[in-house]
């Protein structure tokens, strides 16, 4: 079987997104389904969404061509728990 890797990057300019997986609102929406769902029901979270997308393409949180977290992604994912962990005592 020959298979076609697709960057993230095209999936996300053909959500509308502009080719940049920062500017694409529809990527955000599950992160604004969580945020509802978490709020409404008065549960502790931790939003990392806005942190991930500020950092440039060099600082890439992501394994390339997909959507999910490499080890720097990872990396800062645990500092930034063991920080908020940290100041709840």
């Amino acid at each position: 079987m020959i298979g076609r890797t697709v960057s993230r990057y095209t999936i996300v300019s053909k959500l509308g997104g502009g080719g940049s997986a920062n500017g694409c609102s529809r990527l955000g929406k599950p992160q604004r389904l969580f945020r509802s769902f978490f709020d409404e029901q008065k549960i502790t979270y931790l939003d990392l969404l806005a942190e991930m997308r500020a950092h440039t393409a060099a600082d890439d949180f992501y394994i390339r061509n997909d959507f999910h977290w490499n080890r720097e992604g990872h990396d800062l994912a645990a500092r930034r728990l063991a920080e908020y962990l940290s100041r709840k005592g």
